[in-house]
């Protein structure tokens, strides 16, 4: 018997593919998007449909001199729609805001000296937000948030960051939704660069690659197959702790001797 339930996740499948179709692709018309996604050009128009009335499409016309009858364009929104992005670091942080397709607005961004107590950075991180939000009058969809720290994927919350102790055994992702009813991620920097290289950057052409990064410690993302390699926990790719001067080196920030982190 066919489970009640198969048709509708079968149209959420679809729609999630038309949107990340659009998203690697760029701008589409929907016959574009079904030779792409190889789904049909009902099923197509269904799925557009519904990120039309959701807020995650733009549709507009194409140039006045192409021939014959085009299609429409489809696209990410770049104004009519926004993320906010949050980032945490142990000197400064930043909140921007973004449009869909990836574009930053960068003169919205705001940069800040990172606080002392963690209260206080949550309150700051909130209050800018909702500024935000409110300034522009433009739908935020959602808060992303990194940090240079290891996150346990699983519940949200930061086990250690080492150059940031305030967050140590946080949820900044919770406390931050609590106070501006958005919906909060939070990841580890390390694996939110290697995201964007993958949506954005030369990763788009690959499957399988890594992603080094060495701004504010040392931190791995990993791609394999198309997907990020996560672990059970969110951890997989975690080298900045690895003990490789175990006699006479450093004191890391997390508290350990020689960790590769302080090489």
């Amino acid at each position: 018997m066919q489970s009640p339930h198969r048709p509708s996740l079968l149209r959420k499948m679809n729609v999630r593919k038309v949107l990340e179709v659009i998203q690697s692709q760029g701008t589409l018309t929907r016959a574009d998007v079904m030779r792409c996604s190889g789904i049909s050009a009902p099923t197509v128009s269904k799925a557009v449909s519904a990120l039309l009335d959701a807020g995650l499409l733009e549709e507009r016309e194409t140039a006045e001199f192409s021939v014959g009858r085009p299609g429409k364009l489809l696209q990410l929104p770049r104004f009519s729609a926004q993320v906010i992005g949050v980032v945490l670091e142990w000197d400064y942080c930043s909140v921007v805001a973004s449009g869909l397709d990836g574009h930053l607005h960068e003169d919205k961004l705001d940069r800040f000296k990172t606080p002392q107590s963690y209260s206080e950075l949550i309150e700051i991180i909130s209050g800018k937000i909702l500024n935000l939000v409110e300034k522009e009058e433009i739908p935020a969809l959602g808060v992303g948030i990194t940090v240079p720290g290891l996150v346990n994927s699983n519940d949200g919350r930061i086990f250690l960051a080492s150059n940031l102790h305030i967050v140590d055994g946080q949820s900044p992702a919770v406390d931050i939704a609590s106070r501006t009813d958005l919906e909060c991620v939070l990841v580890q920097k390390s694996t939110s660069l290697c995201l964007s290289e993958k949506t954005y950057g030369a990763g788009q052409s690959v499957d399988d690659f890594i992603n080094l990064d060495v701004t504010s410690g040392f931190g791995m993302g990993v791609f394999t197959g198309g997907q990020l390699l996560d672990g059970q926990h969110g951890l997989a790719g975690e080298i900045a702790h690895i003990t490789v001067e175990p006699q006479g080196g450093r004191v890391c920030g997390c508290g350990n001797l020689g960790c590769l982190e302080t090489v």
